[in-house]
């Protein structure tokens, strides 16, 4: 276990269970965090995540706490949903139904197309629909930027 302040905010941060409270019998992490909670500390990190299926490993990073981690990764994902928006407008030039319906349907996901006349309906329905960044980035193409 370790104690220490977010490099972002200046909250007390903590991470992790001592064995010795961990193995008692009966313990309870939930009961553990309300008691740190009140101590006047919050769930942090000093590690992150990175690599993919077969190279994932934890690398070290300056002490942070989980609402700033949470909101650095908001922020992160709506800037790249705004930048998948950007490639998918410039693909809709003249295509007049929405590629993400058509996508799902040549997966066997979807039976409806959505097709209209104006590209702003066209933005607006990707907007509305299909919220999912990963769903976005499945219909362009890679390696290619516009």
């Amino acid at each position: 276990m370790w104690k220490n302040f977010c490099h972002k905010c200046g909250r007390q941060i903590w991470n992790g269970v001592p064995k010795e409270i961990s193995e008692k019998e009966g313990f309870n992490f939930d009961i553990f965090r309300k008691d740190m909670e009140k101590e006047g500390y919050i769930l942090g990190y000093n590690t992150k995540t990175v690599g993919s299926y077969l190279s994932i490993r934890e690398i070290p990073c300056k002490p942070i706490c989980s609402i700033c981690n949470n909101e650095e990764s908001r922020i992160k994902s709506e800037k790249e949903m705004k930048e998948a928006m950007k490639k998918v407008e410039k693909m809709l030039k003249k295509q007049f139904s929405c590629p993400v319906c058509e996508y799902s349907q040549m997966r066997g996901y979807n039976t409806k197309v959505f097709k209209c006349n104006s590209k702003e309906e066209m933005m607006n329905h990707i907007k509305e629909k299909h919220t999912a960044l990963r769903d976005i980035k499945e219909i362009l193409p890679c390696g290619c930027d516009f």
